[in-house]
């Protein structure tokens, strides 16, 4: 089974730059480590930009995983991500993240 790499985004921050719909992408391992990032105009284009529907970013994560690796696209950070804890509206995603794992039983 090749290395897990799970990508999602995240709301970036309104500014006068971003009229609400700018995302973070990230790339986490399965140890949680960040292996990318990338800040993009809304979700469809941060699956592209992540390497989900493309090959972008594949370089890194073949550095981290030169045996071989899969990429995989998630709804919401995965709950044990650190970095969720310091996210706006963290309450929010947990919950609906657990709820989408309830709705998968």
């Amino acid at each position: 089974m090749p290395n897990l790499i799970r990508c999602f985004c995240v709301k970036a921050p309104v500014s006068t730059f971003n009229s609400g719909s700018d995302v973070i992408g990230v790339a986490i391992d399965e140890e949680g480590e960040t292996l990318a990032n990338h800040y993009s105009s809304n979700e469809e284009f941060s699956k592209h930009d992540m390497g989900f529907t493309s090959d972008w970013k594949h370089d890194i994560y073949l550095r981290r995983y030169p045996e071989g690796f899969r990429v995989e696209w998630r709804m919401f950070p995965p709950v044990d991500w650190d970095a969720l804890k310091e996210q706006p509206h963290a309450e929010q995603h947990a919950k609906a993240i657990a709820e989408q794992e309830d709705s998968n039983v």
